[in-house]
């Protein structure tokens, strides 16, 4: 239960969720957590008790997670979700009086509606989000959060009616052993619809699934428990009703209680101070003039052997009952006891905060292996540089904080935001059968790349978020493609592994050395770690050849990828390399380690330590400026040198250079410019210059005008992974045009970054320790009598401070047309581009600021802006908001006022525009949307009624680019209205209005 908001108060100082309980042989009604301040420090929802009497509920709380901020060096807070929309749930458990709370799941989204089985086993709802893959399924644990797995529905989300995408939550057991689960839509609903269904989870791990034990079954998983006319659709009124929630009664005769609403249609032409709501009927269904009413959702008993509802608490208007709880007495599940360091748990490992994951091999595949698993464990019939596998690499999720405690810009992600931001926890080598054992930190939500033998993924990316308890031992058979719907990560369910392991006790492996004896079954990581210890991850990629016996022949070379190698700072705390532990991260930001690599000196010099007889240092070659400082086309197109982009100031411009799409340039009079090529239609033909008739404009001398394009130079990295991106490391290989340049520690940093997203920072905390002007922008002078700092970028803020001739000011920001700047008497403030254009750099010289133009209108992201016209005769004025997904189509949202002589209206449409041309100044666009109009009749003779109509259309129209930021919008429209009469009504629509765009 929660106090009602309080409207004064912003939404993270509203009362939080706080849990209570109803003894009801006593009557009392107690918050299970006494203490004001711990009960506020989260909100705590959908409790369950234990079969040992504590509560395992979710909660915002994070105990755990946010102890592991304060080893990071991070403030404590509670991380947001992977949409950062809001705080993210995990489960906690806690003794009845609120004691001894503990975080028991780990996720970068949420963990919802924990449940517990008739094993004594926690069932719950996660929400997998990695890379926004949005989907609710089912997990289990153990009430101390070991065995954590999988438990049902990854491949099963489009079983709802007619495919209808769907997610499965509110879990709880049937007396058959089946799960009930409320099937629901994505997203938010306003009217609490779910379908109730019945899941064989001991059978099935997909609707259409069995269990490898199950292997032949071939009903469904799933059953809809209710049958009949149901609709998650909201849109739409089902004629059965809606049911919001649903409990089973166990006293065996398979009643449930339901939280359920009549289906109930409103008149709308009835007044509205005494509405009129009607059952549903066939008959009223059909009325144009009814329309589903809010539900009125009372306590009903289902019978389905008799095909019963019973009331037992009617709905009362204006109230919903979301959920219904059965009371009563049942046979209490076993009690899984937590486990304990020194019986159940290592000791040591829990003392380090770690648990151990063990693969059996990476090259098993859902049972199956994908390479001859014996051959390759055999040093005799392959050796390492055969085996494709060589490392592992264990990668964490980044928590983000609420934007009161820091707000982060968009452009601190990089290329792109799916991935968010990543952190590299370390590597381990995989021995020859595949296998890996490694230690991992505990209470951390992780997941494992597998990686080649210099570094590079070559598994994808596993998006799903693992976790292990401290002394818990993870172990898992082996690899699962993303689109497999076999059983895997369930241990219960998955076939066995494929890799069998050692054949006899006491002897090694084929052609191994002798003193690596194995037991029965065991994986090579299990007889290499229980001889030598569990190895901790290392930073660096080191490959040594314990396997081979060198009576049969040599070993094979060892090798290391270090940070010490490098001559740019490493991405890791010094400590980390010779002693790693839980805390240790490998946090890369491509301002502080990537970028620097550029620059890097690498000169070749002759015997004399003077004369240079090469120099690959890369920005010699990938810059805009050569030794002399005189302008000169980048390299392959590629600007590696300093300083912020003028696409993105928050970003260095050899980031974008990397990894954005960019127009080629060449040297013309001593400058850079864009290369102009005459554009083609799509069979190839050129294209020229036409009027409105579709005639050929004409130069001075007759001849057609060609129309020009820029031409498009792609980006040498791809964020997918550094073997997605051979453009950039191809050259470095043997062999390749720029073999040698870079050292192989440089590369595999480069590798790593890349593999896990190519983000701009990893650390949300670093992202305003300073800016990008700030290091790599000279200071200006000012050259006026003065320089106005405003509070704020805009002239609405007011001057605070005036810099004199002669200061000489550093820029930090730039926003728009706006700079951050610095005083010599560090003051901070904001001041416009037009007088920025008068200062000067540190020699004297004038600056470019690069201001807007009509490169700057073709790459516009957002615009906005106002127009008016004439709709079939009545007057019209909109407004909009678009944004440019690419430079050739554009999303928008538009509102429109209609005033006419006999009815008013109002109307907003989604559009979708076109852009053939976009950089040419007059740009013509195609454009098709759907909205809704509402016409509101002016008659006051006959009481004429509203209208609410669907309407869709097609239209063109153009844009003209005036200067600065303005343009000039031209538009028509061909309205379709999808009336309810037997006609739809045709509408035009002219309009021209004025936007800006920033």
């Amino acid at each position: 239960m929660r106090a009602p908001e309080d409207p004064d108060l912003d939404e993270d100082e509203q009362p939080t969720w706080n849990i209570w309980v109803l003894n009801r042989e006593e009557g009392t009604l107690n918050r299970a957590i006494v203490s004001d301040i711990v009960a506020e420090d989260g909100h705590d929802i959908a409790p369950q008790f234990m079969p040992d009497g504590r509560l395992v509920f979710a909660s915002t709380r994070q105990r755990q997670s946010k102890a592991i901020l304060l080893d990071e060096g991070k403030p404590q807070f509670s991380a947001f979700d992977e949409d950062r929309d809001e705080e993210a749930l995990t489960l906690h458990v806690m003794n009845p009086d609120g004691t001894e709370i503990q975080q028991i799941t780990y996720n970068a989204s949420s963990d919802l509606d924990p449940t517990i089985m008739s094993d004594g086993r926690v069932v719950y709802s996660r929400w997998d989000n990695v890379a926004g893959r949005d989907r609710i399924s089912l997990y289990r644990a153990n009430p101390d959060g070991t065995d954590m797995e999988l438990l049902y529905g990854v491949h099963s989300h489009d079983t709802g009616p007619d495919g209808q995408n769907i997610e499965f939550v509110e879990p709880t057991e049937l007396p058959d052993g089946r799960l009930l689960v409320m099937m629901r839509p994505p997203g938010q609903q306003s009217r609490l619809g779910a379908l109730p269904v019945a899941i064989d989870v001991n059978n099935y791990v997909e609707h259409d699934q069995p269990t490898f034990a199950s292997a032949g079954l071939l009903t469904d998983a799933q059953e809809i428990l209710i049958p009949g006319d149901l609709s998650l659709d909201e849109s739409e009124p089902a004629l059965q009703g809606r049911y919001a929630h649903i409990s089973p009664l166990n006293d065996g005769t398979e009643r449930l209680i339901t939280a359920w609403s009549q289906c109930r249609l409103l008149d709308t032409t009835s007044d509205p101070q005494n509405p009129v709501i009607v059952p549903c009927t066939e008959e009223n269904l059909a009325n144009v003039n009814m329309v589903e009413a809010d539900p009125l959702y009372g306590v009903w008993m289902n019978d389905p052997l008799e095909n019963t509802q019973q009331p037992i608490v009617l709905g009362e208007e204006g109230f919903a009952i979301s959920d219904v709880v059965v009371m009563e007495s049942r046979i209490s599940p076993p009690v899984i006891l937590d486990k304990t360091a020194g019986i159940d748990l290592d000791p040591d490992l829990v003392s380090e905060a770690v648990g151990v994951l063990h693969i059996r091999s990476v090259y098993d595949f859902d049972g199956t292996p994908s390479l001859d698993i014996a051959s390759l464990a055999d040093p005799g019939q392959a050796t390492a540089a055969e085996r494709p596998a060589r490392f592992l690499r264990i990668v964490k999720s980044v928590s983000f904080p609420d934007d009161d405690i820091l707000d982060i810009d968009n452009a601190a992600f990089g290329r792109s935001q799916a991935q968010l931001m990543r952190e590299i926890i370390g590597y381990a080598p995989i021995e020859p059968d595949g296998s890996v054992k490694v230690k991992v930190p505990a209470n951390i939500a992780f997941w494992v790349d597998v990686l080649d033998a210099q570094g590079r993924r070559v598994s994808p990316r596993h998006n799903n978020w693992m976790q292990v308890r401290p002394g818990e031992e993870m172990t898992c058979n082996g690899c699962h493609t993303p689109t497999s719907e076999l059983p895997h990560g369930r241990r219960d369910a998955e076939a066995p592994s494929a890799n069998l392991g050692a054949a006899v006790d006491g002897s090694p492996f084929p052609n191994t050395e002798p003193a690596l004896f194995a037991n029965t079954g065991e994986t090579m990581a299990e007889v290499i770690t229980r001889i030598n210890g569990i190895p901790s991850p290392n930073v660096d990629l080191r490959y040594d050849d314990l396997w081979t016996d060198p009576s049969v022949r040599a070993k094979d070379l060892s090798f290391s990828y270090n940070y010490a190698d490098l001559s740019t700072t490493p991405p890791v705390d010094p400590g980390c390399v010779s002693n790693w532990n839980a805390g240790c991260r490998i946090t890369i930001n491509y301002i502080d380690h990537v970028h620097p690599i550029w620059s890097v000196d690498r000169q070749i010099l002759d015997v004399d330590g003077i004369t240079v007889l090469s120099d690959d240092t890369c920005t010699s070659c990938h810059a805009d400026v050569d030794a002399a400082a005189m302008p000169m086309v980048p390299a392959a197109q590629l600007d590696l040198g300093d300083g912020p982009s003028v696409d993105e100031a928050d970003q260095l411009k050899s980031y974008r250079e990397l990894l954005f799409n960019d127009n080629q340039q060449e040297l013309v009079d001593g400058a850079l410019q864009d290369i102009l090529v005459q554009a083609t239609d799509g069979n190839g033909n050129l294209l020229f210059e036409t009027d409105e008739d579709g005639n050929l404009v004409l130069d001075i001398n007759g001849d057609p005008i060609p129309i020009l394009e820029s031409v498009n130079q792609v980006p040498s990295l791809n964020v997918a992974g550094a073997l997605l991106s051979p453009r950039f490391f191809s050259r470095f290989a043997a062999g390749g045009t720029h073999a040698g340049r870079l050292t192989d520690a440089e590369l595999k940093l480069l590798s790593e970054w890349i593999d896990i997203g190519g983000q701009y920072y990893n650390n949300p905390f670093d992202v305003n320790a300073w800016t990008v002007f700030e290091k790599y922008q000279p200071k200006v002078l000012v050259s006026d009598p003065y320089l106005e700092l405003r509070t704020g970028p805009g002239r609405g803020y007011p001057i605070f401070y005036v810099a004199g001739q002669g200061d000489e000011v550093v820029m930090l920001k730039r926003r728009t047309d706006w700079f951050k700047v610095r005083t010599p008497r560090d003051k901070e403030g904001w001041v416009h581009i037009s007088e920025m254009q008068h200062t000067l750099d540190l020699d004297g010289e004038q600056i470019d600021f690069g201001a807007l133009g009509l490169d700057d209108f073709s790459k516009r992201r957002w615009e906005m802006g106002f127009n008016g016209g004439d709709f079939n005769g009545a007057s019209s004025l909109s407004g909009y908001l678009g944004y440019a997904l690419t430079p050739n189509i554009t999303v928008q949202l538009e509102g429109t006022q209609i005033l006419g002589d006999f009815s008013d209206g109002v109307m907003g449409t989604a559009n979708i525009l076109m852009y053939p041309f976009p950089k040419w100044r007059l740009s013509p666009y195609f454009t098709i949307g759907t909205g809704i109009i509402k016409t509101q009749p002016q008659t006051t003779i006959v009481a004429a009624e509203d209208r609410e109509d669907e309407i869709v259309h097609a239209g063109v129209g153009a844009n003209l680019y005036l200067s600065d930021r303005f343009m000039l919008r031209m538009e028509y429209k061909r309205h379709t209205v999808l009336t309810s009469r037997d006609d739809n009504e045709e509408i035009d629509q002219w309009k021209a209005g004025f936007s800006i765009f920033f």
